[in-house]
Parts: C-alpha cells; structure tokens; sequence
C-alpha cells in the first residue's frame, strides 16, 4: 500500500514539475495569420451569401488579397531567412580571412631578418672587436700594429656596411608588409562597417511591421464579430483595414529582404577586396651573398 502511495506521489511530482517547466519555458508565439479560423471563416461565408452582390464581391475580392498578401509575406520571410544564413556564414569567412591575411607573409619576411641578424651577427662581432683593438692599439702606440689592424679595418668596413643595409633592406620591406596589411583591413573593416546603417534601417523596418502587425491583428478580430454578427458594412470596413495593413506589411519585409540584399553587396565588395590585397601580398625575398674573412 505504502509503495502505491509513494508511486503515485512521484508520478504527481512528475507532472507539477512538468507544468511547471511549461511555464518557465512557455511555447513561442506564432505570427498571427490573416487567415479566419474555421468558425469565424464560416460565419465569414454565411455573412457574404446574405449580403448584396456588390458587397459579397467586394468581401470575397478582399479576403483572396488579404490570403495572397500573406503567402507573399511568408514567401519574402523565407527568402530573407536563406539570406541572413548565407550573410552571416559569409561574414564569419571575412572575418577568418582578415585574421590570416598576410600572415604567412609577415612570418616569412620577419623570419628573413632574424636569418640576416643571425647570419652577419659573426662579423659585427669580429668588427666591434677590431675595433675594440684599433683603440688599445693607440694607447700601446705601437705603429706597426696599427697600421696592420686599419688596413683590416679598412678591408672589413664595407662587407658590415653592405650586411647593415641588408638587414635595413629587410626590416623595410616587414615594416612595409606589416603597414600593408593594416591599410588593407582598416579598408575592409571601413566597407563593412556600412552595415551598420544598414542594419539600422533594418530595424526600423521591422519596427514599422510590428505596428501594421497589431493593427492587423485588432482588424481581424473586428472582422471575427462583425462576421459572427452577418454585418457586412463593418465587416468590409474591417477587411479594408486589414488588407491596407497586410499590404503594408508586406511591403516592410520586402524592404527587409532588399536591405539583406544590400548587406550581401557589402559583403561581397568587402571580399573582392581581400582578394585584391592578398593577390597582391607577395614575398619580397632578398640574397645578398657576403663573404669576409677574419
């Protein structure tokens, strides 16, 4: 008996934590449709076979426009949804590619530097020494050697001018690569940032659609009693208004769509040029043999 209590006291648990998760996490609202629910549509029906013919054409004409206004509605909903994706996964390429532009670039050029340090790095150490004896030399003032260590001197100074400015030559032309590369993103980042403006419009029209929406929706249920009441003067009057606001809405989400569009545009004049710019990211390798002996 005690094990069917505790049973049944799970099970009712189960049930107030499951209501409960309903409520925390409500069903998200649907888009309300134009369309009359089959018991408003009926006494829509009922209404217009009462009334003359001029107003049931006009009541039949408008509801037809009223239901191909909203297909368009979905049709152009639809259509901006596939363009939001494909603007979005463009968008985060963009971005990938604007991290790794001239990347590979710059790691080779500043890798040619450190080569070039690394390389002469011997005979500016043999040099800063042979100087270092130039000068210990006039202080023994023995004139032999230092005739012997300036004509080494004299010998060697050209070979460390030449390594000196090839380093320079080097550390130019990252710097350069590295101030290319930085004009180069600030000009994409400067042409997407004019989605901004975009998206702020965007906003607007979708802000205007929700107002064309709530009148929409308080029309149809003027429709739905004046329907259930076979007024057809009211009920034409509330059709008039719904499809006024329905063509009004449907013209903001083509609007909306339109401006997606423009956003593609953006995004695709944005990517022609990071391709400009990475075309144009060549390595710029330099050889400049030196040979000196000490």
């Amino acid at each position: 008996m005690m094990r069917k209590q505790s049973g049944a006291i799970i099970v009712w648990l189960l049930i107030a934590l499951a209501f409960a998760c309903l409520l925390a996490n409500p069903a998200p609202l649907r888009a309300a449709s134009a369309e009359l629910s089959a018991t408003a549509k009926a006494a829509f029906d009922k209404m217009v076979a009462a009334a003359d013919r001029t107003q049931a054409d006009k009541l039949n004409r408008l509801y037809r426009e009223l239901i191909q206004l909203e297909a368009a509605e979905r049709e152009w909903q639809e259509k901006t949804k596939r363009l939001q994706r494909d603007n979005a996964e463009a968008m985060t390429a963009i971005r990938q590619q604007v991290k790794l532009m001239h990347v590979e670039k710059l790691k080779r050029l500043d890798s040619q530097v450190q080569e070039a340090k690394k390389k002469y790095q011997p005979l500016f150490d043999a040099y800063s020494a042979l100087n270092k004896q130039i000068s210990a030399a006039k202080i023994w003032k023995n004139k032999q050697l230092n005739a012997a260590l300036r004509l080494q001197h004299t010998g060697m100074k050209p070979l460390v001018q030449t390594a000196r400015e090839d380093i320079r030559r080097r550390q130019a032309a990252l710097k350069s690569a590295r101030q290319a590369r930085t004009d180069a993103v600030k000009r994409v980042r400067q042409t997407l940032s004019a989605i901004d403006t975009v998206k702020v419009q965007i906003k607007k029209a979708k802000n205007a659609a929700r107002i064309d929406k709530s009148r929409l929706s308080a029309a149809r249920s003027t429709l739905t009693q004046a329907a259930r009441k076979g007024d057809a003067g009211a009920s034409l009057k509330a059709l008039t208004s719904m499809t006024v606001s329905s063509g009004q809405r449907n013209e903001r989400t083509r609007q909306v769509f339109q401006l997606e569009q423009k956003i593609g545009e953006i995004i695709r004049k944005a990517r022609t040029q990071l391709q400009s710019f990475s075309s144009s990211g060549k390595t710029i390798a330099f050889s400049l043999p030196i040979r000196y002996t000490l």
